[in-house]
C-alpha cells in the first residue's frame, strides 16, 4: 500500500498501522507469557479484594462499638504521647 503524505488512502494507512501496532502489543510474549501472568493477576485481585473486605469490616466494627465517640477523641487516644 502506498502511504505517502497527501495520498487519498492516507487515513487507511494510519489506521492499518495502528491496528498492526495493537496486534503486535497483544501478541507480545505469546501464550506462555499469558499463562505465566494469569496467576499473578489472580493473586493481585484476591489480595486487593481481601484487603478491601478487611478494611470495610474493621470500619463497621469500630463504628458499631463506639458510635458516640468523635473521630478526634479516637485519634487522640490512639496517638502515642497525646495528653488525655
Amino acid at each position: 500500500m502506498n502511504c505517502w503524505f497527501g495520498s487519498p488512502t492516507r487515513e487507511r494507512c494510519i489506521s492499518s498501522r495502528a491496528d498492526a501496532a495493537a496486534a503486535d502489543a497483544a501478541a507480545y510474549g505469546g501464550l506462555p507469557l499469558k499463562v505465566l501472568w494469569a496467576p499473578f493477576d489472580l493473586v493481585t485481585i484476591v489480595v486487593l479484594a481481601s484487603g478491601l473486605y478487611l478494611w470495610l469490616s474493621r470500619r463497621s466494627a469500630i463504628a458499631e462499638s463506639e458510635p458516640a465517640e468523635s473521630h478526634a477523641g479516637a485519634l487522640a487516644r490512639s496517638t502515642p504521647g497525646a495528653a488525655g
